[in-house]
């Protein structure tokens, strides 16, 4: 097992014996994508809830709320989406 998880450059598990058991750990591996993904799937959020907050996105698509930003400015600039109103109670539109 530990062969084939080094052959694919993924992090080896830790063992251990537990109150006579023996436990395998393997680490989370973070998604890999690319803003093309991130921002197709942040436009698909923001198409079917309008009124979606940073927040919501963040837990949503598992991106940091900085990368978020980062991505809603990104379409801003690229005059996919704005948003309409105040920030507490406005929306945002797909243009």
């Amino acid at each position: 097992m530990n062969q084939l998880l080094k052959a694919d450059g993924l992090p080896l598990p830790e063992y251990q014996v537990v109150d006579g058991s023996f436990v395998i750990r393997f680490k989370k591996i973070p998604k890999k994508t690319t803003s093309e993904t991130t921002q197709e799937m942040i436009l698909r959020l923001v198409k079917n809830y309008p009124q979606i907050t940073r927040k919501q996105l963040s837990e949503k698509t598992e991106v940091s709320s900085d990368g978020v930003k980062y991505h809603l400015d990104q379409l801003r600039k690229a005059g996919k989406i704005r948003h309409v109103g105040s920030t507490k109670k406005g929306h945002w539109q797909i243009l």
